[in-house]
């Protein structure tokens, strides 16, 4: 809507602080994994419509943000990679390198 003459976007937000601290206290208690959940639960609990990028707003300048999962492959092996932290994956190096010099 910024782009669009006569667009506006509010910068305050529908709950009052009240209704804030107790929505962050439900995030900080993991109620919710998503937006959405979030979304849902502020509409039922305070008759108060965010459409799902508004409750993204509104919980990024809370500074609550969902936990994604990272990808991992299939293939992985788990042993390998404790090992790697551990370490044990170090080949022996052999001789230095020698610089290059000109000839």
């Amino acid at each position: 809507m910024r782009r669009l003459p006569g667009g506006t976007i509010s910068s305050e937000a529908w709950l009052d602080k009240k209704q804030q601290a107790q929505l962050m206290t439900a995030c900080s208690k993991g109620k919710f994994r998503t937006y959405e959940e979030a979304r849902v639960w502020v509409e039922e609990e305070f008759k108060v419509r965010y459409s799902y990028q508004g409750m993204d707003t509104l919980l990024a300048r809370k500074g609550v943000h969902p936990k994604v999962a990272r990808p991992s492959s299939a293939k992985t092996d788990k042993a390998a990679q404790a090992l790697w932290k551990k370490g044990g994956l170090k080949k022996a190096s052999k001789q230095p390198s020698k610089p290059l010099t000109k000839p």
